[in-house]
């Protein structure tokens, strides 16, 4: 277990035991020398289901910009509306072929860049949210879940713990195909 700079000031060094402070600050040159310390690889999994969602909060909350192909896929959406035959080539919402030939004046052109605008940053927070929700199921523990329910049996609680887990690791495999398909676009 690995101290926070917090504990250690709420607690003063003459109350903790010497090994965790001495561990505490080998964990934090570790960190700062290679980025992860010794204790962090302890069990990797439940370390990546516990920071990977903060960084995806916190991405949410910080973001710049939302990636191109939501721009894109506001486009499709509105494809009729638009009124572009199906012919056309993909449309790349920000050329000027797109704001010459769909955009008649400019306080339209205005309009739907910030329709768009606003369209593609709430989807890609909604993106980034279900990211860290699954990240973060995955990371719970299955026995504080189950500790509250009765059961008659041994078979049912084994059975219980076995579905949590499945639902688990459905929750996983959904993430990383998230990741997989924003990953270059995680960026601030």
């Amino acid at each position: 277990m690995s101290l926070s700079v917090y504990q250690i000031a709420k607690n003063s060094f003459r109350t903790l035991w010497p090994g965790k402070v001495i561990r505490f600050f080998r964990y934090a040159y570790q960190r700062c020398t290679r980025g992860f310390c010794d204790s962090d690889t302890y069990e990797i999994c439940f370390w990546f289901t516990k920071i990977f969602p903060e960084m995806l909060d916190y991405l949410k909350e910080h973001n710049l910009s939302h990636p191109h192909k939501l721009d894109e896929e506001w486009i499709e959406l509105h494809w009729d509306e638009l009124g572009l035959s199906r012919d056309c080539e993909k449309v790349s919402p920000n050329s000027a072929w797109y704001f010459e030939n769909v955009c008649t004046t400019n306080s339209e052109r205005e309009k739907q860049r910030s329709e768009m605008s606003e369209y593609a940053s709430n989807r890609w927070d909604e993106i980034l949210s279900e990211m860290a929700s699954l990240f973060r199921f995955c990371g719970e523990d299955p026995y504080e879940h189950l500790k509250d329910v009765k059961f008659e049996n041994n078979e049912e609680g084994n059975n219980a713990y076995k579905e949590f887990r499945e639902r688990q690791k459905d929750a996983k495999n959904k993430a990383f195909a998230l990741m997989s398909e924003w990953f270059f676009d995680l960026w601030w």
